[in-house]
């Protein structure tokens, strides 16, 4: 919980702010948004490369074409289903 203290409020008068206030420490609405993309266009870019993965390769990693057709038919904002 963030504190406010006044120049003449000595240091044991912390006043607290209130719960409206937020944690300030929190990051910005921009920086979400920011991050959710980001978050959104890796999706799309993991899923775009596991769908020209050879037979070989989904055999190293124990998936199927089935695995791979059901995660490259999510939509991108959807999470990611362990194999």
């Amino acid at each position: 919980m963030a504190a406010l203290v006044h120049r003449a409020v000595t240091k044991s008068q912390a006043i607290a702010l209130p719960a409206a206030f937020g944690d300030l420490s929190r990051p910005s609405l921009a920086a979400r948004l920011g991050e959710t993309l980001r978050l959104w266009q890796r999706r799309m870019r993991e899923r775009q490369e596991l769908s020209h993965l050879n037979d070989r390769e989904l055999r190293d990693m124990r998936a199927s074409h089935a695995d791979v057709w059901n995660e490259t038919n999510q939509w991108f904002w959807r999470s990611s289903r362990p194999f």
